[in-house]
């Protein structure tokens, strides 16, 4: 995924960076992402397994043979399969594992809570990626990307406060972070204060 205030992701894409630095792709990308809370709550009947087994369908069957096919398009040219060592394979297999049981957990998170909700949590995640590659990796991380993180977890701030504000009658009956995990919405919250 692409960290805002981290390099671009210009070494994933085939053929390297544009010239002229063109980031048309990351936007459409961070739009995709902006729309999966809202689709995956829409789908909250289905088991969480049927979910991510159209995702992985969709990107192996769909998105990936097409943009395998765009390339050579505009290209003339398929991509290069790099060469991979043993242990290289065995890390992307336990990233995959991992990856698999944190979208599953991710997944069942957006199908019980509300989509607005459930996806503040996705501010947790670029800071803890930055605070793994100072600990796991000896790659510094750069002032800017402290600071966009530092943007992002302000602006997930200034959403709790937001929410704090509308309602202060509720606020004072239950914590912030309790009405923004609270699966039923502010209505639960309220009938859960009222009821103590």
């Amino acid at each position: 995924s692409v960290a805002p205030g981290g390099p671009p992701a210009h070494g994933v894409l085939p053929g390297g960076p544009p010239a002229h630095g063109d980031y048309t792709l990351t936007l459409l990308s961070l739009g995709f992402c902006a729309a999966v809370p809202i689709v995956t709550r829409k789908c909250r009947d289905c088991s969480w397994i049927e979910v991510e087994h159209v995702n992985a369908f969709l990107a192996s069957a769909v998105l990936n043979p097409g943009l395998m096919l765009g390339e050579y398009a505009l290209e003339g040219s398929w991509p290069a399969w790099p060469a991979a060592a043993p242990g290289e394979v065995a890390l992307i297999v336990l990233a995959a594992a991992g990856s698999f049981v944190g979208i599953a957990m991710e997944t069942k998170g957006y199908q019980l809570a509300d989509a607005g909700r459930a996806s503040m949590f996705r501010y947790v995640e670029v800071p803890f990626a930055y605070l793994l590659q100072s600990l796991a990796t000896t790659a510094p991380v750069e002032p800017r990307a402290v600071l966009g993180a530092t943007l992002i977890l302000g602006s997930c701030a200034l959403g709790a406060l937001e929410s704090w504000f509308e309602e202060p009658e509720l606020g004072e009956k239950t914590g912030v972070m309790e009405r923004l995990i609270s699966p039923y919405g502010h209505e639960g919250a309220e009938s859960a204060a009222a009821g103590e």
